[in-house]
């Protein structure tokens, strides 16, 4: 799976790992350069669900629109969603201090059983929904880098499985773990977490229905509440 980042001033084509191996002392991220008092970065992400199916109907198509979007980041999120080809997840503000990993958590969560050694059937709890973890990392010439791993998951009930002899809901989810650079109050946009599945119609057959997770990801550096004399 990739994610495609799209900056403000600068196009640029990431990958993307699903399973980032965790190193001891974290050398796969800057450290932050030391001040005499310790700054927050504020991430604003907002996360939406665009039809793709809905869009090649019009006759568009968003490679193409995503060409144009350097420029309009957020007018074009705005247009999608005034257009009902575009409905917003969720829209968290994140507060991480600099060199510190912050986590978001917006949804629900499920009882998957497991069964034990013995036989008997423990019930985990599994979260669903949006889940945001970053990492952010000031640099001395004030440009923030972000690593950031984003999931975005929703119960599938018309597609159950069996575990343990019980029926749970399925799950659809979207992950994307990526780094990426801002200066700020600069916005970046995430997209290419692409899923389809098949919605029921009231009196018509099922049709299949090709869904675009589109991410936007603005940061901003703040001081504390005691350095800035509040």
């Amino acid at each position: 799976m990739q994610c495609f980042v799209f900056g403000l001033a600068l196009l640029t084509t990431l990958g993307v790992g699903l399973g980032v191996a965790a190193e001891p002392k974290r050398t796969d991220v800057p450290q932050p350069t030391p001040k005499k008092h310790l700054e927050h970065v504020l991430l604003h992400v907002r996360v939406l669900e665009l039809s793709r199916t809905k869009m090649q109907r019009l006759g568009s198509d968003f490679s193409l629109v995503g060409d144009d979007a350097p420029n309009h980041i957020a007018q074009l999120a705005k247009a999608l969603q005034k257009d009902k080809l575009a409905k917003l997840l969720a829209d968290p503000t994140l507060v991480a201090a600099n060199g510190r990993d912050a986590h978001f958590h917006s949804g629900g969560e499920i009882l998957i059983p497991k069964q034990r050694d013995d036989g008997t059937v423990e019930h985990v709890p599994k979260p669903y929904g949006t889940m945001i973890d970053f990492h952010p990392v000031i640099q001395e010439d004030r440009t923030i880098q972000i690593k950031c791993r984003i999931e975005v998951s929703d119960l599938d009930k018309a597609n159950p499985v069996q575990i343990a002899g019980e029926t749970v809901p399925g799950l659809r989810s979207r992950t994307c773990e990526t780094q990426l650079k801002l200066r700020p109050g600069e916005t970046k946009m995430v997209h290419g977490l692409v899923q389809s599945h098949f919605v029921e119609k009231k009196n018509r057959p099922s049709e299949k229905e090709e869904y675009e997770t589109l991410i936007l990801l603005t940061a901003e550096i703040v001081e504390p509440m005691e350095s800035a004399g509040l």
